[in-house]
């Protein structure tokens, strides 16, 4: 997980202005990511991740230059009333299904929507 994740960084590093980023690998099946990223366009993504046999939570938060939200996907088990549950992302027209995300896929999503903006 952890080399798909640098590769698609990577591979991204032309919309990248800054990164912090946490890798840690607390067993051999068991990973935590944690970070933030600055995209040329000044909006910034800051998530958590882990990964483990039995267990994966996220979050990636993703919002422009003021810090306002453009979308986050999560799976906290607190909107119940949502089909997907516990996975959904926040929107600026409220909480709405998602399927299970990963940061690869996030950052796949986010790219899209960075370049849209340029």
């Amino acid at each position: 997980m952890i080399s798909k994740v640098r590769e698609e960084l990577e591979d991204l590093d032309y919309l990248i202005d800054e990164q912090r980023l946490s890798f840690d690998r607390i067993d051999s099946s068991t990973v935590l990511m944690e970070g933030s990223i600055i995209f040329v366009d000044g909006s910034k993504l800051e998530f958590t991740e882990f990964n483990s046999p039995d267990n994966h939570d996220y979050r990636f938060h993703f919002m422009d230059e003021t810090e306002d939200l453009i979308k986050r996907w999560d799976n906290a088990p607190h909107h119940d009333d949502v089909e997907t549950f516990p996975e959904h992302v926040h929107t600026e027209k409220g909480v709405e299904p998602s399927k299970e995300k990963n940061l690869v896929e996030v950052l796949n999503l986010v790219e899209d929507i960075v370049l849209n903006t340029l």
